[in-house]
């Protein structure tokens, strides 16, 4: 994974698109792909980051949330998180178990789709 986020970081692109950048890393490879993320996006760049793993969430501002391929949410992080863990499972729905061992690592519901762009204006 840290092999593959070198070759996608090569170069300095204005969009990358990562695909559970998160998978398969220890806690020290987690930070290692949110500093890579975090400086790809001072830098300008766009990143898309698609996840399962909550930990993801630690380098992004904006997410889209995605159920049985519809969206659930999409906006600013803190209010997509805020908005999903008030509401909860729904009737008959389980929520996955974390996995992220990261810190402010959060239980989340789903599929997410992690979208950051660092060159929009608020």
């Amino acid at each position: 994974q840290r092999i593959g986020l070198a070759r996608a970081m090569y170069g300095d692109p204005a969009l990358l698109i990562m695909d559970e950048p998160n998978a398969n890393l220890d806690a020290d490879g987690e930070a290692a792909l949110v500093q890579a993320v975090a400086n790809a996006r001072k830098r300008g760049a766009t990143v898309i980051v698609v996840a399962h793993r909550p930990s993801a969430l630690a380098a992004i501002d904006t997410l889209l949330m995605l159920k049985d391929g519809k969206q659930v949410a999409f906006g600013p992080k803190d209010e997509v998180l805020a908005k999903v863990l008030q509401n909860g499972p729904q009737q008959g729905e389980k929520r996955a178990p974390a996995r992220a061992t990261a810190p402010g690592a959060m239980q989340t519901a789903s599929t997410l789709s992690i979208v950051s762009d660092a060159g929009k204006q608020p």
